[in-house]
């Protein structure tokens, strides 16, 4: 034995100490290439799953898109549909004044001829087409005032300009305005905020107010001089006949002189045929329409309409029509032979704010009608008369 050895033990090292310590290094190299192996299955695992989220997220936007879509349909149609009115609902007689000074006017307080009014409940806002001040206003509920938000650049057929705009919708889904830019033969998209120009969507038709979007994506405007109404996909240009086409005429297969639409949840058409003094129903497909509203020719009474312009219908079937030259709202309950009045110029002493042409309404998520009160160069609120209306 060495003198080392004998003096330091831990130096002593026999076969088996050596033979023991290799197998531990065998055992720890066995045991780091598992980890390694296992690490690596981790790390493909992680990728994986990685994959999963990535494709989670598309699927998420995806929905996202899909919903916003439904989203941003469900506000506008909201402006139109209303499942919460009874039937046998009664609104105040007298309207508030809502936009609108006294008299026609340019000025940013004041409307000239306004032909429609499109409602955001959301905002509080409403757009009103300025038809005579060739400009689309919009107006919150809560100021005196309005500011423009397409047009205003004087009568023309520039981008930044309007001719006499007969209706403007609000698609939340791209955040702009779809305006039936009449005097121009033509309907343009116009962004809500802070746009300067709108981009024309639909060209060489005379869109005299019948303008509606549905929960698809399809796009209908009435032609009030070819007589008919067509859609198309958004985005598209091939267009289908919905509604008439055939001339002018009072048959059921023709208009005449068609004005506002209504598209309803079923893709049913509702159209103001104005010179015919009636509204009809086309439905998805249909070769000809069925009266719902009017159809007897002018009157007053309770069959009959005298120009028909703006109509709203519920989900119960219940056709609401602006009844122009009459100067009433008139309301047809589903399958029934009259109307009855809801809002009329009575000539009560004390109505204040008379109808004087009432060309289009709208109703907000608390049931109240908004009225385009035409000659009276006003827009009016009409709220629900709870003490005389079933709940």
């Amino acid at each position: 034995m060495s003198s080392d050895e004998e003096t330091n033990p831990r130096c002593r090292m026999d076969e088996n100490d050596i033979r023991a310590l290799s197998e531990s290094q065998v055992t720890l190299r066995k045991e780091v290439d598992e980890l390694k192996v296992l690490c690596k299955v981790l790390q493909s695992e992680i990728h994986s799953l990685r994959d999963q989220c990535a494709a989670l997220r598309s699927e998420n936007q995806q929905f996202r898109e899909k919903f916003q879509q439904v989203e941003s349909r469900v506000p506008l149609q909201s402006m139109l549909r209303i499942s919460n009115i009874n039937v046998d609902t009664e609104w105040v007689a007298n309207g508030i004044v809502v936009a609108g000074a006294s008299g026609p006017g340019s000025a940013i307080n004041q409307l000239w001829e306004p032909y429609s009014v499109c409602i955001d409940d959301d905002d509080q806002t409403i757009y009103i087409s300025d038809c005579n001040n060739h400009r689309v206003i919009a107006w919150n509920l809560n100021t005196q005032i309005g500011h423009v938000v397409a047009g205003g650049n004087g009568k023309g057929i520039g981008a930044n300009q309007l001719n006499s705009p007969r209706n403007a919708i609000l698609d939340k889904k791209t955040d702009s305005l779809i305006i039936c830019d009449y005097g121009n033969r033509r309907i343009v998209q116009w962004p809500r905020q802070n746009g300067k120009y709108g981009q024309t969507i639909k060209s060489n038709i005379e869109c005299y107010g019948g303008f509606a979007i549905d929960d698809d994506g399809y796009l209908y405007a009435s032609d009030f001089v070819k007589n008919k109404v067509i859609r198309w996909k958004e985005g598209e240009s091939e267009e289908t006949i919905v509604a008439g086409g055939n001339r002018d005429g009072n048959a059921l297969n023709q208009l005449h002189s068609p004005t506002f639409i209504f598209v309803d949840q079923n893709r049913s058409i509702y159209v103001s045929d104005k010179d015919n003094d009636r509204v009809v129903m086309w439905p998805e497909g249909a070769k000809e329409g069925i009266i719902v509203a009017g159809g007897h020719g002018k009157g007053n009474d309770a069959i009959r309409l005298k120009y028909p312009y703006g109509i709203v219908v519920d989900r119960l079937g219940t056709v609401y029509v602006a009844d122009s030259w009459n100067n009433r709202i008139m309301r047809w309950k589903k399958g029934a032979q009259e109307g009855s009045v809801m809002i009329s110029a009575n000539g009560r002493e004390d109505q204040l704010n008379p109808l004087d042409y009432p060309i289009h309404l709208a109703f907000d998520r608390d049931g109240s009608v908004y009225v385009v009160n035409q000659k009276n160069h006003r827009i009016l609120k009409f709220l629900i008369d709870s003490s005389r209306s079933s709940s």
